[in-house]
């Protein structure tokens, strides 16, 4: 895992892919692995490659724990992003995960991350601007206060540095 984020720090993405699948195939049962290699799929392959990948994902969401459903949602909003193909369909497989997230989750974060992401899918179906407020009304008023460019970035900067140091502490046991 760690040569995945040295390689992604240094922009080799394809790097950062291999090293994070291949910890994947290491350890199925880890959790905090397979939600990031959902969004290092999205990164890395091409749109056609990361759709083959998240569809696996995608039916599996039932029994993936709630950080697993938030890091697909990021994917999905990741290939949106880089692709407009499916935006529509992307966005409501995105909220079909973070909905199926919310029952699972135990932890404050990952309750007001899961409602900013519903907030920023929601505007997106309704073909309106997600603005910075909606940080404030999902309860991330800090997030919202040091942040500086998109909503749905820092969301997911913010989940991905909390997924991932849930790896790095369970790793460490």
């Amino acid at each position: 895992m760690r040569l995945s984020r040295l390689a992604e720090v240094a922009g080799n993405e394809k790097l950062a892919w291999h090293a994070v699948d291949r910890a994947g195939r290491l350890s199925p049962e880890n959790s905090g692995i397979r939600a990031l290699s959902l969004q290092m799929a999205a990164k890395a392959l091409s749109p056609a490659e990361a759709d083959q990948y998240l569809s696996k994902a995608f039916s599996e969401l039932g029994s993936a724990e709630a950080e697993v459903c938030l890091m697909y949602a990021f994917s999905e909003i990741l290939l949106v992003e880089r692709s407009s193909a499916n935006r529509n369909e992307r966005w409501k497989r995105a909220l079909t995960a973070v909905e199926v997230a919310f029952p699972k989750t135990h932890s404050e974060w990952m309750r007001k991350n899961l409602k900013g992401v519903r907030l920023y899918l929601e505007a997106a179906l309704a073909k309106r601007k997600a603005d910075p407020d909606l940080l404030y009304r999902a309860g991330l008023g800090r997030l919202a206060a040091t942040s500086g460019g998109k909503p749905i970035d820092a969301l997911r900067a913010d989940a991905t540095a909390r997924v991932s140091a849930m790896f790095a502490s369970g790793a460490a046991a």
